[in-house]
């Protein structure tokens, strides 16, 4: 967590140790075997841009409903029910 807060705080005043601050976070990361690779990449997104977090889960939601209506609507027009 230090580290993530060290490198929001340098991303957000535009510091000149930002990628050294990246690095150390990306390897604190690294030290957490239950994290996968997406998993650290969407933390360090986090910290460079907290507002995307929750509309990327908007858009994926939105994404799954529309792939959904999608499959649905084409099942229908190949009168295929499985």
């Amino acid at each position: 967590m230090e580290a993530l807060d060290a490198f929001r705080a340098a991303h957000a005043a535009d510091a000149a140790n930002m990628m050294e601050m990246h690095d150390a976070a990306s390897a604190a990361l690294d030290q957490l075997p239950a994290l996968d690779a997406e998993q650290a990449s969407a933390l360090l997104s986090d910290c460079m841009e907290p507002e995307i977090g929750p509309r990327l889960d908007q858009y994926w939601r939105e994404h799954e409903e529309a792939m959904k209506e999608f499959v649905s609507c084409a099942r229908a027009a190949l009168s295929v029910n499985d």
